[in-house]
């Protein structure tokens, strides 16, 4: 995840491979996975982790890192093809073959979008980027890779029940739901809450948030702030932020006598 530090993210990478060989150790029997049909769930997993937020592509997937990775994942399903076997059942080689059509498909959808991106047509243009949010949202490590991974385990590990679910397992926790990243994210945020201590003194309360980044604030004290300091302000998520003191906008209280005199 892109809050937490690269050394961070490399160490929970790390636990992650970690686990990976340990669910190859439990369901297998061995530490290092075949190189046959059953290892492919495993070598489906280590690509997303390898190739994925945790160390190549934190933010976005472009056309053609989308195609690199459909590639590989179309060169692993190749390598297992069901059709040529004629006791492969007919749930089987379906499942291969919807699997081989997304990785296809991702691969086209960025060719096209790349083919497409300069074209002179406004028509051509609109489907370039269509097809980008395509592979950006369904071509990553992540989302490839774990189509590929789930086919390979309903697939060669179904009718094993330790097999399917020790790789289920390390699926939901290695490549679907990534709870180190989320647990890490969750304690940067307690960290960021209670390690401030609370201000000695309150100037008053928010009563309003402005583009680009400008706080209004209704004064409690009769304290001039100097232009230029520096306050703590809370943000919308509740963490503390510092900020300057700019300016005072607004009208002052005056006597009947006397006119008003703008801040």
């Amino acid at each position: 995840m892109p809050s937490l530090s690269q050394r961070a993210r490399l160490a929970v990478l790390l636990v992650y491979i970690g686990l990976l060989f340990v669910a190859c150790k439990i369901a297998l029997g061995a530490w290092i996975p075949p190189t046959s049909a059953k290892g492919l769930w495993f070598y489906s997993g280590l690509a997303s982790l390898l190739l994925g937020s945790l160390l190549v592509s934190p933010f976005f997937t472009k056309p053609a890192d989308a195609i690199s990775y459909a590639v590989a994942g179309l060169v692993g399903l190749l390598a297992v093809n069901l059709w040529p076997l004629p006791t492969t059942a007919l749930f089987d080689r379906i499942a291969w073959s919807v699997t081989a059509v997304y990785a296809g498909s991702v691969c086209l959808s960025g060719i096209v979008s790349i083919g497409f991106k300069d074209s002179s047509s406004g028509a051509l243009r609109k489907i370039s980027g269509a097809l980008y949010a395509y592979c950006d949202i369904f071509g990553g490590p992540r989302s490839l890779f774990s189509v590929i991974f789930l086919f390979a385990l309903v697939v060669f590990h179904r009718d094993a029940p330790r097999e399917f679910v020790t790789i289920g397992i390390a699926w939901a926790l290695v490549v679907g739901l990534h709870p180190l990243e989320s647990l890490g994210e969750l304690i940067r945020r307690w960290l960021d809450i209670w390690s401030v201590k609370e201000p000695t003194e309150v100037l008053g309360e928010v009563i309003a948030r402005q583009t680009p980044r400008v706080v209004l604030i209704r004064q409690t004290t009769k304290d001039q702030v100097p232009f230029g300091s520096i306050v703590l302000l809370p943000s919308i998520s509740g963490t503390w932020t510092l900020a300057l003191s700019l300016d005072y906008v607004g009208w002052v209280t005056c006597s009947p006598k006397t006119s008003p005199t703008k801040m």
